[in-house]
Formats: C-alpha cells, sequence, structure tokens
C-alpha cells in the first residue's frame, strides 16, 4: 500500500511538473509572437490615402477616410481597431474609428475605409470649403493602431499628414 501510495504521489509530481513546462513554453510562445506582432507593426507605413464628403446635411456632415497600410514585412500583420482624431491647423474636426480587424499580407498593401460623421460648424469653414470645391488644405491625422495579443491590446501610435488636393480617388 505504501509503494502504490508513493507512485501515485510521484506521478501527480511529474503531472504537475508535465503542465508547469508546457505553460512556461506556450508562454514563451505567447511572448515571442507578441514580440513579433509589435515588430512587425512598428514596420508598417500608414498613409492617409483620401479624405472626402460622403454626405451634406446642414446638421450633420458624414467624412470617408481612407487609410493605406503597406506591410513590408515577411509575415502577415494583424490590425485590429484604429482609433484616430482628425485636425486642420491646431483644430480637432472630427474623430473616427475603425473596430473590423484586418490582416496586411506580407509584402502588400490593403487600405481601410473608415466613415466619420462631424457637424458643418465642427468641420469649419476651411476644411468645407476645400472638401466642396476641390480646394486645398493642409490636414493631421493622430490615431493608435491596435493588435490584441494574448497578453492584452497593444497600442502603435500613428501620425499622418496631407493636404487634400493631394487626396483623391
Amino acid at each position: 500500500m505504501t509503494n502504490l501510495l508513493y507512485l501515485n504521489r510521484a506521478a501527480k509530481g511529474r503531472s504537475l511538473l508535465l503542465a508547469l513546462i508546457v505553460t512556461m513554453l506556450v508562454g514563451a510562445t505567447a511572448c515571442g509572437d507578441l514580440r513579433s506582432k509589435r515588430e512587425n507593426l512598428k514596420n508598417c507605413e500608414f498613409e492617409l490615402e483620401n479624405l472626402e464628403v460622403a454626405n451634406f446635411g446642414f446638421s450633420k456632415v458624414d467624412l470617408l477616410v481612407q487609410v493605406g497600410i503597406q506591410n513590408p514585412n515577411p509575415s502577415d500583420v494583424v490590425v485590429d481597431r484604429v482609433v484616430f482624431d482628425l485636425y486642420t491647423g491646431d483644430n480637432k474636426v472630427a474623430d473616427g474609428k475603425h473596430n473590423e480587424n484586418i490582416t496586411v499580407p506580407a509584402g502588400e498593401q490593403r487600405s481601410i475605409k473608415i466613415e466619420v460623421a462631424t457637424t458643418p460648424s465642427q468641420l469649419g469653414n476651411t476644411l468645407l470649403k476645400a472638401l466642396m470645391s476641390n480646394g486645398s488644405v493642409d490636414y493631421r491625422v493622430d490615431g493608435t493602431v491596435y493588435i490584441d495579443t494574448v497578453l492584452g491590446e497593444i497600442p502603435y501610435p500613428i501620425n499622418l499628414e496631407g493636404n487634400t488636393a493631394d487626396s483623391g480617388p
């Protein structure tokens, strides 16, 4: 009976040790994957490809913001969420978010279209006139791209500048 009890304890000890080793291996893999995703996202290039008025009303203006993501990495990059503010000069004119994840294959480029709602007064006369008449105005996008990992969300800041004369279909 004593030998059987000893064997049972030894088996439990080995099982516990095996579970600990498996947990450490999974954790190490997750950390490597986390580091890889972070590095891959850092290497991506973001570009504001297009900014246009989708719909105009007296109380609401719908903008369509198109952001391009170029992935120069040897492996795919997954973007889970994008949040940003749109500025002309120092004036915040709109904010937007894209909550659908997008996979950008290795060496390729993808675009995401983000609908943004604002008001004519918030948008401001300068940008509104430029957008409605194909005029020119400088703008800036300050945002954050997020990737989800087993250890939580990782933010990566993006800052894009452009001119409405440079954007277009």
